[in-house]
C-alpha cells in the first residue's frame, strides 16, 4: 500500500476459504483513508483478479474496515458488495 498524508492506495492480495466451496487467491486494486489517531483504516476496492481457483467462483468487490494492532497485526472485517 502507499501512503500519502491520509490516503492509502495498491494492491491487496489474499486467500479466502469459503464456508461452502474451494479455496482461492485473489488480487484487489484498493483506495481508502487511514486515521493516525486511532490508527484504524477503510479500504474499497476498485478491481480485481482472480489469481488461483479450482473451480470457477463468483466475487464481488470488497470494501475493508480495520484497526492495525502492531507493525504484523492488522483485526478488520470485510464486507462484499
Amino acid at each position: 500500500m502507499n501512503h500519502e498524508v491520509k490516503y492509502l492506495s495498491g494492491v491487496l492480495i489474499h486467500s479466502e476459504t469459503p464456508i461452502e466451496g474451494t479455496p482461492y487467491r485473489i488480487e484487489q486494486i484498493m483506495d481508502g483513508v487511514y486515521d493516525n489517531e486511532d490508527k484504524s483504516l477503510f479500504l474499497k476496492a476498485n478491481f480485481f483478479t482472480i489469481l488461483e481457483a479450482e473451480e470457477e467462483i463468483l466475487y464481488e468487490l470488497d470494501s475493508f474496515v480495520a484497526q492495525i494492532i502492531n507493525e504484523d497485526l492488522i483485526v478488520g472485517t470485510s464486507e462484499d458488495e
